[in-house]
């Protein structure tokens, strides 16, 4: 399953594992070494076994480098098993920053916290973002704001189910 998802989205995961009920990694394969890890006391863990599915934050986990991760559980046979697949975030912020080339402008994603959750041209994930975050994650907004000075033109989109912004 990993080959193919590398052969469909090239670079874009890092790793893929299966997870039993109670947090067990039973399934991996990957860089890391992963397997004897148990997710129990993990939010996402929590999240994904209660909603079903859940895409996570940026987060420096067990493996010391900011990461996001997508996870699905599914039922069979009176069982849950959760299928966890790692983002790459070096290819997440090309493909951000794809979307602004050459422009002089920067694109990024932001939570609602603030934390940068991909690396804008001045910053890097999980830094406060430099430029305000609007107050509310809405469909939409564009806005005049002043940033060290400089008046500038933001426009934002929210994604992730309204928990993240997409700044331009």
């Amino acid at each position: 399953l990993f080959d193919k998802l590398s052969q469909g989205y090239p670079g874009a995961f890092v790793d893929l594992g299966v997870i039993d009920s109670s947090g067990n990694h039973v399934a991996y394969h990957g860089l890391h070494r992963l397997e004897d890890r148990n997710y129990s006391d993990a939010e996402w863990f929590r999240m994904v076994m209660s909603r079903g599915t859940y895409v996570s934050d940026v987060f420096l986990g067990y493996r010391g480098s900011p990461h996001c991760i997508i996870a699905v559980k599914r039922d069979e046979d009176a069982r849950s098993w959760i299928l966890r697949a790692t983002l790459n975030n070096d290819r997440i912020d090309a493909l951000i920053r794809s979307e602004a080339p050459d422009t002089g402008a920067d694109a990024y994603i932001v939570n609602r916290e603030g934390l940068l959750q991909t690396s804008p041209r001045a910053g890097k994930s999980l830094d406060p973002a430099r430029s305000p975050v609007p107050p509310a994650l809405s469909a939409g907004t564009v806005e005049r704001i002043r940033v060290d000075g400089a008046s500038l033109v933001q426009a934002a989109a929210s994604l992730n189910q309204g928990r993240w912004l997409l700044v331009l």
